[in-house]
């Protein structure tokens, strides 16, 4: 049913190739390179704490990937290439292929390579669905998360949508979207898991960290490139952590495409009947989140279930509290190993 839901509409349908989208991702044409050059040490020390980071999925990087993701201006020149090619022959790193690792695992490179691949099939489908959901009242920016954004997907995972809304509207916007997924598609978050909204009006992201500024990083814009660009410029403390990323390339749906439905609803629900219903579908929300995760603390609840008229953030499995707590115990581990000091600006 969702599959002839999404086909009766007209979209414009996107391809591309993966191979062109990966490097959209690397380039490194249009780097910026600000401050002076790190140091060796601290250059070494800023190479294995961002391979540290991807092993945790156990996910080796090429040189190029290790350059992007690195805390240190840097534009891949030989003084890179040197201090990659001194931790392998120290035995910090591991290469092979051109994926550099801390273990040794050629498990890691094809299961990368197969996700890789993977990842093609869903990002099409991805493309595909945004056009759907861009369809939905109050919709004002549609982008890609999770592994996916990554250019990693395993048959059993799903696709991830970070959502902009129009403000005083995000919670209609939402529920909107959930009895959709609830109603039509028996609650499959699949190709649906929308976990993510902000407002056009807030959308700097207030937890300042690697994890976050990662996926800020990694996001891909697949409706309302002009929006996107304003969450880069809101955001640009991301830069504190990955000095090297660029915006990812444009190819998805133009915000400018008419939505009849949308505008109908939209115009209805524009008045003091949407700013009741936003009130209470926040307040029915946040109500049944509290009741069926009562065993987290505030602390907890407020990260993993952010819930604010201008944001809505649903990860239950609090998996950026534990990517972080994991981060920090490798980094641990790897200095004791090596007798080294690895910075953080966590």
């Amino acid at each position: 049913m969702f599959y002839k839901t999404i086909e009766s509409i007209t979209l414009s349908k996107v391809r591309f190739s993966l191979n062109n989208y990966v490097s959209s991702i690397f380039n490194f044409n249009n780097i910026i390179v600000e401050n002076k050059i790190a140091s060796k040490e601290n250059l070494s020390s800023a190479i294995l704490k961002s391979v540290a980071y991807y092993d945790m999925f156990k996910y080796p990087l090429k040189a190029d990937e290790i350059c992007y993701s690195v805390n240190y201006n840097c534009t891949q020149n030989n003084s890179f290439a040197t201090v990659l090619e001194d931790l392998c022959n120290k035995q910090m790193l591991h290469k092979s292929n051109d994926f550099y690792s801390l273990e040794e695992n050629e498990d890691w490179i094809k299961r990368r390579k197969k996700g890789n691949a993977v990842a093609q099939k869903y990002l099409e489908k991805a493309y595909e669905v945004s056009g759907f959901i861009a369809a939905f009242p109050f919709v004002r920016g549609i982008m890609l998360s999770g592994s996916l954004s990554k250019n990693f997907m395993d048959e059993s995972g799903d696709i991830d949508y970070f959502i902009i809304t129009k403000p005083n509207r995000l919670w209609v916007c939402r529920t909107l979207l959930i009895l959709y997924k609830k109603l039509f598609l028996f609650n499959s978050k699949k190709y649906f898991c929308v976990n993510y909204f902000v407002d056009e009006q807030h959308l700097e992201i207030t937890e300042k960290n690697l994890f976050t500024a990662t996926e800020l990083a990694t996001l891909i814009p697949t409706y309302h490139e002009v929006n996107y660009e304003l969450l880069l410029s809101n955001n640009e403390w991301v830069r504190n952590y990955l000095p090297n990323y660029n915006k990812r390339e444009f190819k998805g749906h133009k915000a400018n495409k008419r939505f009849t439905f949308k505008s109908f609803l939209e115009k209805l629900l524009n008045g003091k009947i949407g700013n009741y219903l936003d009130n209470k579908f926040m307040k029915i929300t946040v109500a049944h989140w509290q009741k069926k995760f009562d065993t987290f603390n505030k602390e907890e609840f407020e990260l993993a279930f952010k819930s604010k008229k201008n944001v809505s953030k649903h990860h239950p499995n609090q998996f950026q509290k534990k990517v972080l707590d994991r981060l920090a115990n490798r980094i641990s581990k790897l200095e004791k190993q090596h007798n080294i000091k690895i910075e953080t600006n966590e």
